[in-house]
């Protein structure tokens, strides 16, 4: 799943999040964009839902940025913001 960053200085930041948990591969793959997916998961929506409470709990921390996930490089579907 692809997340774009609405600062491109808080990529950096959101990758190291990421990473931190052994289940998931992520990179950048623009300056504005992560590709993150979880290991093991089998189903898009499973997969998509614990991307997103993981997007908010680093959101919890960096208010500032809105970050976007979608399935894909053209998909734009949910919105992440205070």
């Amino acid at each position: 799943m692809r997340i774009h960053v609405s600062d491109r200085a808080a990529v950096g930041d959101l990758l190291e999040f990421l990473r931190r948990r052994p289940d998931c591969v992520a990179s950048q793959v623009a300056p504005d964009e992560v590709e993150a997916n979880l290991l093991g998961s089998h189903r898009l929506e499973f997969a998509r839902l614990e991307l997103d409470l993981r997007l908010q709990l680093w959101r919890a921390h960096r208010p500032d940025v809105v970050v976007t996930l979608t399935d894909g490089p053209t998909d734009a579907s949910s919105a992440l913001a205070s």
